[in-house]
């Protein structure tokens, strides 16, 4: 069902970046008669020169522009558009050719030109989506989150769902990938003269797969330290109670365990079974 509604969504956007290529056409007095994929078979420079004037000219119906994302998702569309013709005539006649991409085709590169400099012309121009700033909690609102009683480390579920949100809100963890990619390692309970506090320190490139022959110099995250004492107090509850691993046997054990359900003798009881999300 996720597969058809996606193949839907690109149908339409596919759709879309084709009928604004010929609402331009008509708009400069040009024909509109042959498709982009015609185009493309039978006249490939015309298409070329007529793509770099589109994407220099292209506005909306009451002259403004287009943000940049916009723009980039025309090029996409019209590549898509390109590469099902290139397919269905490779079905049709056996002769594989290599598949078609408008992003890196050598052909298109000026077509690629002309679309970034509308883009920055557009980020120039302040067009775009506004993004949604970030909300603090109130004091008010944390005690309140933190008093329910699903939140209390008296319990397996409780000290998992306090130290995800004190994870997420002082530690700067984003996404339930990131949390998931947690491992023990990253957290340590520390002293010192301020007192005892527990430090977040992680590798960014950990959480990511990485290209070992290109890789790039690996890039730092700078360690988190929280000195709240119920952090603190939280994070001790859970430690205490983590199975005994040999600290020789150089694993990275996840972070979050799942809590074995129906146990409630013990404030906290864990297994080895490691959270999915």
């Amino acid at each position: 069902m996720a597969g058809y509604s996606l193949c839907r969504a690109l149908l339409s956007a596919n759709r879309w970046a084709r009928n604004r290529f010929n609402d331009w056409r008509v708009v400069m007095d040009l024909d509109p008669c042959l498709s982009i994929e015609d185009l493309f078979l039978s006249d490939l420079n015309r298409l070329l020169e007529l793509l770099v004037g589109f994407f220099l000219q292209v506005q909306r119906k009451d002259g403004s522009l287009y943000p940049g994302e916009t723009l980039v998702n025309m090029l996409r569309g019209i590549g898509r558009i390109i590469r099902a013709r290139l397919e269905l005539n490779t079905l049709s006649s056996g002769i594989v050719v290599e598949e078609f991409n408008i992003m890196l085709d050598p052909r298109f590169k000026k077509v690629r030109v002309s679309c970034l400099t509308a883009v920055q012309r557009s980020s120039v121009a302040g067009v775009g989506r506004k993004r949604k700033l970030t909300q603090s909690l109130t004091v008010l609102q944390v005690q309140s989150i933190l008093s329910q009683a699903f939140m209390q480390c008296d319990d397996g579920h409780g000290v998992l769902m306090r130290l995800a949100f004190y994870i997420c809100r002082n530690f700067c963890v984003r996404g339930h990938l990131e949390l998931y990619n947690l491992c023990i390692s990253d957290f340590e309970i520390c002293c010192d003269h301020m007192g005892t506090f527990v430090r977040f320190d992680e590798r960014c490139s950990k959480n990511h797969k990485v290209d070992l022959a290109h890789c790039k110099p690996e890039r730092m995250r700078q360690p988190v330290s929280c000195y709240l004492p119920d952090v603190v107090s939280s994070f001790e509850v859970y430690f205490a109670h983590l199975p005994k691993w040999d600290d020789d046997d150089g694993c990275l054990h996840p972070f979050f365990l799942r809590a074995i359900d129906g146990v409630r003798q013990n404030p906290v009881v864990i297994s080895l079974i490691a959270i999915v999300y």
